[in-house]
């Protein structure tokens, strides 16, 4: 007798709470942000790193990471993002910041065509187009407060693509746990690289815990997706990303008291529109598409 799959709004519920727990992790570490950035980063990722390697060895019985080419690139596309993203929290307000990210099923789809060879519809090219104009729009009330940080935003959507689109290419031949465990190495690695020049400080108690805290809000992000994604679809998951941008504007504003101006408000809501297309005329089927 199989055990019954449980409800399918659990599954969904637990990709809701992986969008917050993401979204409080860039937040926890913004407010860590009196000490230095690359320190900081070091203290989430280690912690995020000593997580989920305490559940895998806790669930298989045993210390393993396995250093196959296909695992190492998809790391290294994954930590290069990461870091890039994980910089920019101190650079940019969450709500901007989270509105650029919000644009990355487009980057992933426009880089499928490119290097996939598939062939989107005429109405998901118009949402990649969109989904880039609102990007463009972003960038203006952005621009005003870090270019660096903008720029590392922008690049950290481009390496997620390509981490993205790497995935699907090798399909199956991929150790998913070797590889995230690999990419937080990699974010440390280049945080330590960075350090010397920021110098290091002794964290305070406050500092300190919201880095950790940061640390096991990304952790739970990463572990709880994986989990929905396992038993929902995931065309009925990725629309839900997009409660990122009401908790980033809600945490943007109650703790920073920061609200995104008019130019950037008509960004987010061209971005989240045109991806919302994309990822609609993604999922229909061919059928109901020529209907």
């Amino acid at each position: 007798m199989t055990t019954p799959t449980a409800a399918k709004p659990l599954w969904r519920l637990l990709a809701l709470t992986s969008v917050f727990c993401g979204v409080a992790g860039g937040v926890s570490l913004k407010l860590a942000g009196d000490m230095p950035s690359a320190q900081a980063v070091i203290m989430r990722t280690a912690t995020a790193f000593a997580v989920v390697m305490a559940i895998s060895m806790v669930g298989t019985g045993r210390l393993r990471i396995s250093f196959g080419r296909t695992t190492l690139i998809r790391a290294l596309l994954d930590g290069a993002a990461g870091f890039g993203f994980a910089l920019a929290i101190f650079e940019l307000p969450i709500s901007l910041l989270t509105a650029f990210l919000a644009a990355l099923p487009a980057f992933s789809t426009l880089f499928a065509a490119l290097f996939l060879g598939e062939k989107p519809r005429a109405l998901v090219w118009v949402g990649i187009a969109g989904a880039f104009a609102g990007c463009l729009i972003i960038l203006r009330p952005a621009l005003e407060f870090s270019t660096y940080g903008v720029a590392l935003a922008l690049c950290g959507n481009i390496g997620f693509a390509a981490r993205d689109v790497y995935t699907r290419k090798i399909g199956r031949g991929l150790d998913v746990h070797s590889s995230v465990l690999l990419s937080y190495c990699f974010v440390i690695g280049c945080s330590l690289v960075l350090s010397p020049a920021q110098g290091w400080a002794v964290p305070t108690l406050r500092d300190g815990g919201f880095a950790i805290l940061a640390g096991l809000f990304g952790a739970g992000a990463g572990l709880l997706i994986a989990l929905a994604h396992q038993n929902e679809l995931v065309s009925r998951i990725a629309p839900l990303r997009f409660t990122s941008l009401l908790w980033a504007l809600l945490l943007d504003y109650m703790i920073w008291s920061f609200v995104p101006d008019r130019t950037a408000w008509i960004g987010i809501l061209v971005t989240s529109l045109s991806v919302l297309l994309v990822l609609h005329q993604s999922r229909t089927p061919a059928h109901k598409r020529r209907g």
